[in-house]
């Protein structure tokens, strides 16, 4: 699955994976603010995932998501991850 999302500070991004986040703009000093706002899913517009992300980001945090699937996985990223 790879989705682009805009999130609540108006920059886009690319979500490959739970670890890999990459902003259009190349900047890597900040992660993604939330709620998100799902543009495309795999290159196509999907109002339902779009709804979904939207409730599901509507409160918490990058940092919250991220504990949550670290927990989850019980892993780790494989590499230093943007403050949210």
């Amino acid at each position: 699955m790879r989705d682009e999302l805009a999130d609540g500070a108006g920059r886009t991004w690319r979500f490959d994976d739970p670890w890999r986040w990459r902003p259009f703009d190349g900047d890597l000093t900040a992660g993604p603010r939330w709620p998100l706002s799902l543009l495309t899913r795999d290159g196509t517009p999907d109002p339902d995932a779009a709804a979904q992300i939207a409730a599901v980001t509507s409160t918490g945090s990058p940092a919250d998501d991220i504990t949550r699937w670290r927990e989850l996985a019980a892993a780790e990223p494989p590499h230093a991850l943007p403050a949210g």
